[in-house]
């Protein structure tokens, strides 16, 4: 999508064919203008890629104000959790471009974050909250839709988050207690 702007004399610096103030992403190659949040910057711009996979849902701004509560008072609290936090921003830019390039990896991402969603504001409140076999099992699937189209580092640290989140260190990091060996979510 085009938006009428007045840039003439401008320089295209993404060589995009949209030039100056005018182009949504000025330094990225983005010729479609994609802004699927509204929020004025491309989508190829965009960092967070979890706002990029709620973007058009409804409650999207109210899930991440409960997400980044989520960061802010659970995960910024310990040194581990402090520690997701860093490794998530640290991959975002490469996450948002592998969710771009794999459209299925941002639904997925999306149903995983509404999967959870009343389970993390349990967390928040500080409230009981196991996560059982298959809860693992359901992130680690959409781990594995990941890795593939992942650079090398990435690939490490998704294969490190699996291996702390089966010996339960992601658990701990949450607050939550461990689930029944075989069971259901309660």
């Amino acid at each position: 999508m085009f938006v009428e702007c007045d840039c003439f004399g401008q320089a295209d610096r993404d060589d995009d064919g949209v030039l100056g103030v005018c182009d949504n992403c000025p330094l990225q190659f983005n010729p479609d203008q994609l802004d699927a949040d509204g929020d004025g910057r491309g989508d190829v711009c965009d960092t967070c890629p979890v706002q990029l996979a709620l973007a058009g849902t409804r409650h999207a701004d109210a899930t991440l104000d409960l997400l980044y509560t989520l960061r802010d008072q659970v995960l910024a609290v310990t040194p581990q959790g402090r520690r997701y936090v860093e490794l998530f921003y640290r991959h975002a830019d490469e996450l948002r471009a592998i969710m771009l390039a794999d459209p299925r990896s941002g639904v997925e991402a999306m149903r995983l974050v509404w999967r959870f969603l009343p389970d993390l504001q349990r967390i928040i409140a500080g409230q009981g909250r196991t996560l059982s076999d298959d809860d693992v099992r359901v992130i680690e699937r959409f781990v594995w839709r990941i890795e593939p189209r992942a650079s090398e580092p990435l690939r490490v640290d998704l294969r490190s988050f699996q291996a702390e989140l089966r010996r339960g260190d992601v658990i701990r990091a949450l607050r939550i207690k461990p689930g029944r060996r075989h069971g259901r979510r309660e």
